[in-house]
């Protein structure tokens, strides 16, 4: 949702609202903490066709990205079917519904390679493919990984066309420069990286290893011999970048099991190899058939059964996530409607926006918004007691969840607040279960 809403804000350059008692900004759009690639290319989706827009291009890209890959496959010799694995791993079908940065780069990354390949005969290509590969830069700085290992695997070799990448990748760097200047709430210099960037260390280290395991060994079958077995094209460069990739995020600092264990198949570590998916494909075009001929190249009832049941998982599959998607989608759907049936537009809403962002924001009407993390907590009674004298509606919305460890301390920390306010609070004006184990709680300020 993040992403929608810094593309409403670069639409409408709506100016962030101060409000002097609580010493905060009303939440109607968040400062961005990620690269604004994807949300300036969902702009004229959300223009056009409103909030349905930036699913629209969800959808595209993951198409445009699948046929990308498949192109690439063929133009080496390759089967373009094995780019169908794209659609397969699990992560992909459920963000490729969704409008946020992971498939795009994807694509960038599938792109980049399709025109590094065919810059050899070429080299105007390679003009474009290095501006492809450092506007990455845009959407997901890790995967900078793989234009930046070919560039120096390209020198190495001597090639005496390697200025073409130089140029086209520095035009990508100066589009990086120009979009901070000019859109960003930072200086030209400021937030390069994610703002949110949680570093490197051992902290996740053996929940990473497992999850990084369960995606490119079973997620995407077999993806993780490939970086070791594949000897195609760059084959050097190429596999240095999976296997440093995989080595990154699998010390990246992040808790992949606050979504719970089903969740943390999709927005945990697995989500974050998104980007090498395609290049897994494509080494999956080379590898695999080798391997085949070898084990298996006189037994074609076992290929039958493997072909159909290569297509009969994906379509079951590909029907299970839209089901479930749907259904998760429709109860927060719900919630939303619910607070919007007691809260009035010009309420005001104090809540932690840590999860109800998705429900409560600019995009659905929410305009003057209060995280009271954001309240200093010694002069919280005070300064809340003056916000009810200024202002005649508020309302405190909580929404729980308690998939995970993770989110039943929001919750208590969610309690903590309700329970310094409750002689402020009059009684509670719903509270409400539904599905996923979601829970929502309306008070008002009396």
């Amino acid at each position: 949702m993040n992403y929608i809403l810094i593309a409403k804000k670069l639409l409408y350059s709506d100016i962030k609202i101060y409000e002097p008692i609580t010493d905060t900004y009303f939440q109607g759009f968040p400062t961005e903490t990620y690269p604004l690639g994807t949300s300036i290319l969902i702009t004229p989706f959300y223009y056009l066709f409103g909030i349905k827009g930036p699913y629209l291009f969800s959808l595209l890209t993951q198409i445009a990205l699948i046929l990308i890959t498949g192109i690439w496959i063929r133009s080496s010799g390759g089967n373009p079917l094995f780019a169908s694995l794209i659609f397969a791993y699990a992560p992909i079908q459920v963000l490729g519904r969704l409008p946020m940065s992971d498939i795009p780069t994807a694509f960038l990354v599938s792109l980049g390679c399709l025109l590094f390949w065919k810059g050899y005969s070429n080299k105007n290509l390679w003009l474009i493919a290095g501006f492809v590969g450092t506007s990455i830069f845009l959407f997901r700085e890790a995967a900078l990984l793989f234009p930046l290992i070919l560039f120096i695997g390209t020198i190495l070799k001597n090639n005496k066309k390697y200025y073409y990448l130089l140029y086209g990748g520095l035009l990508g760097l100066i589009l990086k420069f120009i979009v901070n200047y000019t859109l960003s709430d930072y200086g030209i210099f400021d937030n390069l990286f994610s703002a949110n960037n949680l570093g490197l260390g051992m902290g996740y280290l053996s929940q990473n290893i497992i999850l990084t395991i369960i995606s490119l060994l079973f997620l995407f079958p077999l993806g993780l011999i490939n970086p070791f077995l594949y000897r195609g094209p760059n084959y050097r460069e190429l596999n240095t970048a999976v296997l440093l990739y995989i080595i990154f995020y699998v010390l990246y600092q992040w808790n992949s099991m606050r979504g719970g264990i089903l969740g943390s198949i999709v927005t945990g570590i697995p989500r974050f190899m998104i980007p090498i998916i395609p290049v897994l494909a494509y080494q999956s075009s080379i590898v695999l058939p080798n391997i085949w001929g070898k084990y298996f190249n006189n037994k074609k009832r076992i290929s039958k059964i493997i072909i159909y049941g290569w297509i009969t998982l994906n379509i079951i599959s590909g029907f299970t996530v839209h089901w479930y998607m749907n259904k998760y989608s429709s109860s927060l759907t719900e919630i939303r409607n619910d607070i919007k049936n007691i809260v009035t537009d010009d309420s005001i809403i104090i809540t932690n926006t840590n999860f109800s962002e998705k429900m409560i924001n600019n995009i659905y009407g929410f305009k003057r918004i209060i995280d009271y993390r954001h309240i200093d907590e010694n002069q919280r009674e005070n300064k809340i007691n003056n916000l009810r004298k200024k202002y005649d509606n508020i309302y405190l919305v909580i929404i729980q969840r308690s998939e995970s460890q993770y989110w039943r301390e929001i919750n208590n920390l969610d309690l903590q607040f309700v329970d310094s306010v409750k002689n402020n609070l009059t009684s509670i004006v719903t509270q409400k279960k539904y599905a996923f184990n979601k829970v929502l709680s309306v008070w008002r300020f009396n």
